[in-house]
């Protein structure tokens, strides 16, 4: 057994922690092996040592609300060096989650069923947040559908939408259809 960071954004990491999110796909082959771990990697701040709470040394992005982020803004003005730090930059002894890898399979990316989609950790949707999609407001009507003001979308398609948000920027949008690998998971304590 290994142990691999990898990268997830902060509304996947919420997903995660909610039990939500179980799977995901990324456009390279994995390190890692069924039965390795995957150390999650976020956007998160070191906490200076008067601003730790019973050992809590990190803050995650992903765990913020306006509130919170207001009160952050109000520290860095103060001069405390509270500035986000790009997940790319997390240590291993900084993340918070732990997954078991439990399967792993090569597939094209639109070839994702109704169950692996809501596996993507997409049915937490009450708004868009920001995806390229025509309505911000969302509502989820269960089995895999969303209604808004400009139509139904299966589940299917909103990853689609997620992963437009993610990976578009890079060349390789919904529509190229690339060959991903899906990976399953469970997070697990450690």
């Amino acid at each position: 057994m290994k142990y691999y960071g990898i990268l997830f954004t902060d509304a996947m990491v919420r997903a995660i922690l909610a039990g939500r999110k179980t799977q995901t796909r990324r456009t390279h082959a994995p390190k890692y092996s069924i039965g390795d771990r995957l150390w999650v990697r976020e956007t998160w701040l070191i906490l200076e040592f008067e601003h730790m709470n019973e050992g809590q040394k990190y803050v995650y992005r992903a765990d913020m609300n306006p509130e919170s982020d207001k009160i952050r803004k109000e520290f860095i003005a103060a001069g405390y060096r509270y500035q986000w730090r790009p997940s790319i930059h997390m240590p291993r002894s900084a993340s918070r989650i732990t997954l078991e890898v439990l399967d792993i399979r090569e597939q094209q990316l639109q070839d994702i069923s109704e169950e692996d989609a809501d596996a993507e950790g997409l049915d937490y949707l009450q708004q868009c947040e920001g995806w390229h999609v025509p309505n911000d407001n969302f509502f989820y009507l269960g089995e895999g559908e969303y209604d808004c003001t400009c139509g139904d979308y299966h589940v299917q398609e909103l990853f689609g939408f997620l992963w437009d948000s993610i990976y578009a920027k890079d060349g390789i949008p919904w529509a190229s259809n690339p060959t991903v690998w899906a990976t399953t998971f469970r997070r697990i304590e450690e």
